[in-house]
């Protein structure tokens, strides 16, 4: 398969890799799209990497389950699911493993795309199936992939403050996350206040519904 790699210092390569073959316990999905996160451009830009260091990049997958490993369970994943895919995965034992925030492992946290496990830019990518998550029909796979990341970034922070419909809430910053969680928001019932710099970005926030727009310069 072919898959992209960076660098680092702006370099980008693209490089052919043996196509994955899950383990028992995971899958591996065509990726159909693969989302470009503002923090891949830490290693795109940062300094050099060393052949050790480098990965597979893209954290914001969304593809079909191409294959699946021996014992994964069929409420888990088939052949042909439509999925997006949390990238994280961790110990599976701990506090945070077992209550689902698996980006907080304190032991042995797997990050796939950029990290230390490999990510979305390529023609296959491979998993554990407990990251899946099924992707509705009614949603494209361009869609899909900036839920994975981004936008579900925006949902877990709206969670965190227990968001209600009789609360308000200010966003600040209107980029893609800034973005969804003005959305979001408003989709909990909540009163946004959207605030950026660009006239832009608040002309969007305002079409994503925020109740009220501030230019902070």
């Amino acid at each position: 398969m072919k898959a992209v790699v960076f660098g680092g210092e702006g370099a980008i390569e693209l490089r052919e890799y043996a196509d994955p073959t899950p383990g028992p316990d995971e899958v591996v999905i065509r990726v159909m799209a693969s989302g470009m996160c503002g923090s891949d451009l830490h290693h795109l830009h940062g300094p050099r990497r060393s052949e050790s260091e480098i990965v597979i990049e893209g954290h914001e997958p969304c593809g079909v389950v191409e294959l699946v490993g021996d014992t994964v369970r069929p409420s888990e994943a088939h052949v042909g699911d439509r999925v997006m895919v949390h990238h994280y995965d961790g110990c599976r034992t701990c506090e945070f493993c077992r209550s689902g925030w698996t980006q907080y492992c304190p032991n042995e946290k797997t990050v796939y795309g950029g990290l230390n496990g490999n990510g979305a830019h390529a023609d296959f990518m491979k998993v554990p199936a407990h990251t899946l998550i099924k992707l509705p029909d009614a949603l494209s796979f361009k869609t899909g992939a900036a839920i994975s990341c981004g936008t579900g970034t925006a949902y877990a922070a709206l969670k965190r403050v227990d968001l209600a419909a009789d609360d308000t809430v200010a966003v600040f910053g209107q980029g893609p996350v800034g973005l969804s969680a003005t959305m979001l928001a408003k989709a909990f019932g909540a009163r946004v206040i959207a605030v950026d710099v660009e006239s832009s970005r608040l002309a969007m926030a305002k079409d994503f519904g925020a109740d009220h727009i501030i230019n902070a310069a």
